[in-house]
């Protein structure tokens, strides 16, 4: 391993297209609120909602892979639990926290809504979700995070992620899913699975891993019944396990714009929603579904691109420095 990169291109490029995916959901059902779009390009557009599984996915490969070796090093639980909380709540917290500030005064932005302040500050399980919808992934990741915390430092990963999966079936079986112990939550455990293999043995063959991911797409997304989502998920930590032994073999060059999505994913994610529901009520009374679609996905990339520039990617900076308490010159660039 000492020659494999800490820091994987293919799983930028895996969360560009991630994040891109929900963006096209979400443009799509919004100009469907003003216009029609046509079958042939609803269908596969709505299928966008599934990059949420390949979210899930990548995190439990990411957190895996970067954390697998680091704890018997003294400070590795502070410095995991203080880089894990900062980079989801920095660039979370003020749109979070500006959407619920809309929401008490005008409570008929939110009409219909479930919403609270404890979830939206905490990203904790309570009676009602966070102001930001798409947030509901991030109390996943959260339990997630903790649960990673616990097993890594315990050096129990495999016989914790058996257990944990046994906790879901329980709870799924006895029909009380709660997050964390939902069937979403295996495709993090497929992810860590994936890169488990793939630290063992990095140069191992590509094919099966990309066969098998392939297959278990397919059947996930033709099986139909909500249960079968998770297999797709599974094919998806697959289908991660082959793009970075495709890498590490020199099989892939990735181009600068896709790493830059990649690495401006979590703000496309974060800001879309809010942005794409102003966007399209201010311009889509007046358009077709031709402009109006092509229209809100441009507002929603760049939107997600200038809050990753002009306040994410900073604002990490600031308060990675300040927990480090380092002096400005030494800040690690992002």
């Amino acid at each position: 391993m000492s020659d494999v990169p800490k820091l994987l291109a293919s799983l930028q490029v895996g969360r560009a297209i991630a994040a891109v995916a929900v963006l096209l959901c979400h443009a799509e059902q919004f100009t469907r609120q003003f216009t029609e779009v046509p079958p042939w390009l609803h269908l596969p557009l709505s299928y966008g909602y599934l990059g949420v599984d390949f979210f899930f996915a990548l995190s439990g490969f990411i957190i895996y892979f970067a954390n697998h070796d680091e704890a018997g090093h003294a400070g590795w639980a502070a410095r995991y639990s203080g880089s894990r909380l900062t980079r989801i709540f920095a660039p979370y917290l003020p749109i979070g926290v500006m959407l619920g500030v809309a929401y008490t005064l005008q409570p008929q932005l939110a009409a219909g809504y479930d919403w609270n302040w404890f979830s939206t500050l905490t990203l904790l399980p309570s009676g009602g979700s966070p102001s930001l919808g798409v947030a509901w992934t991030l109390q996943h990741e959260i339990l997630f995070y903790a649960i990673m915390l616990v097993l890594i430092a315990a050096r129990r990963v495999l016989i914790g992620c058996l257990i944990w999966l046994g906790a879901i079936g329980i709870a799924e079986v006895a029909g009380t899913p709660v997050i964390g112990l939902s069937l979403i939550d295996v495709e993090f455990i497929g992810g860590i699975a994936a890169a488990w293999l793939f630290i063992r043995r990095p140069r191992g063959s590509v094919w099966p891993s990309a066969m098998l991911g392939a297959g278990l797409c397919l059947a996930g997304g033709f099986l139909g019944f909500p249960e079968a989502r998770v297999l797709l998920g599974l094919g998806l930590a697959s289908l991660i396990l082959a793009t970075a032994r495709l890498e590490v073999a020199g099989g892939w060059r990735v181009p600068q714009g896709v790493l830059l999505l990649g690495e401006a994913s979590y703000a496309i994610y974060l800001v879309h929603v809010p942005v794409l529901r102003f966007a399209a009520r201010v311009a889509g009374p007046a358009l077709t579904w031709e402009l109006l679609l092509p229209l809100l996905i441009a507002i929603g990339v760049l939107a997600g691109l200038a809050y990753h520039l002009g306040f994410e990617r900073p604002a990490l900076r600031q308060v990675r420095r300040l927990l480090r308490r380092e002096p400005a010159a030494a800040a690690p660039r992002n």
